[in-house]
């Protein structure tokens, strides 16, 4: 099913390389830098959770990609966009609440030190 798919995009390809035995073969399109592109997840808003293969170098000097199998479903899209803006949020509000405990540990440092220097 995956190599059937692949074929089509094989003139783009510069070599497809075969994994597996015959009952579960499946291909891995290879660069044109002779790389094996690794699997990845689009988590962008048009394309969130849909799978694509890339080259390892992929944004840095290669740009080419190609999607496997079929885009993601309305809904689908809806509710994982729903769900990635919710971590969003949450990871931001972590990014801030360990921003303020760095804060708070200084500040407590500050006065143990002050506490200790008028001690003496």
């Amino acid at each position: 099913m995956i190599f059937n798919s692949l074929q089509i995009y094989s003139q783009q390809v510069t070599s497809i390389k075969r994994i597996g035995d015959s009952a579960a073969e499946f291909a891995i399109p290879s660069c044109h830098c002779g790389e094996i592109y690794a699997l990845k997840h689009s988590w962008t808003n048009l394309n969130p959770g849909r799978r694509f293969f890339g080259c390892r170098k992929y944004g840095m000097k290669y740009g080419f990609f190609m999607w496997l199998g079929s885009p993601v479903s309305n809904h689908s899209k809806q509710v994982i966009v729903e769900l990635l803006s919710k971590v969003r949020l949450y990871e931001a509000e972590m990014k801030r609440a360990k921003k303020k405990e760095v804060q708070w540990r200084f500040i407590c440092v500050i006065v143990i030190i002050l506490c200790i220097v008028d001690l003496f």
